[in-house]
């Protein structure tokens, strides 16, 4: 993807703390309003499941 998307594995770390549980797989690459984001489901200390929303190339935290 010429360069537009950090792959997954790069950026799993730094999702897990900002969301505060474990990755579940797999993780989904989408295109949302003309960018790359991978919609992740991440199981919390609690058993709860959230779906948070990365930005693919930036890997911040887009949606909740």
């Amino acid at each position: 993807q010429q360069g537009q998307v950090q792959p997954m594995s790069s950026l799993i770390g730094s999702i897990k703390a900002a969301a505060g549980g474990e990755i579940l797989p797999p993780a989904q690459l989408c295109q949302s309003g003309g960018r790359y984001v991978y919609v992740v489901n991440v199981l919390k200390p609690n058993g709860q499941v959230k779906r948070i929303t990365v930005d693919a190339a930036s890997g911040n935290i887009v949606g909740q």
